[in-house]
């Protein structure tokens, strides 16, 4: 499975860009994205930043390994200027941020609340 189909790890390590060797936890990445996204910020201001990142297959240490040791890797997302995902004509979504995602078991956690099977 490619870092773009599932970009997901419990961490992510910024590389490059606006926020250089920041680290996030996974789900705060993706509403600091989902932020952005609704406030509507071009890519180019510092508020639509987080959405100029990019997951690749590389994944990053933290210089504190009591770190990694008690929350796990970390996918390394790598900035891309504005202008390039102008080029590109849209910007990446990670699966969560798709519209109409539905985690995969959800559907059997519905049944069992609803009690069938």
């Amino acid at each position: 499975m490619s870092a773009y189909s599932n970009p997901a790890t419990p961490l992510v390590a910024l590389e490059r860009g606006p926020s250089n060797r920041r680290w996030f936890f996974y789900r705060d990445w993706l509403a600091q994205r989902r932020s952005s996204r609704l406030g509507r910020y071009l890519l180019d201001h510092p508020c639509g930043s987080s959405r100029c990142y990019l997951p690749t297959e590389r994944i990053g240490t933290n210089a504190n390994p009591a770190i990694t040791e008690e929350h796990g890797i970390a996918r390394v997302w790598e900035y891309v200027p504005p202008a390039q995902w102008a080029r590109w004509g849209r910007e990446y979504l990670a699966p969560e941020e798709h519209p109409g995602y539905v985690p995969a078991n959800t559907s059997a956690d519905l049944k069992l609340m609803e009690g069938t099977s």
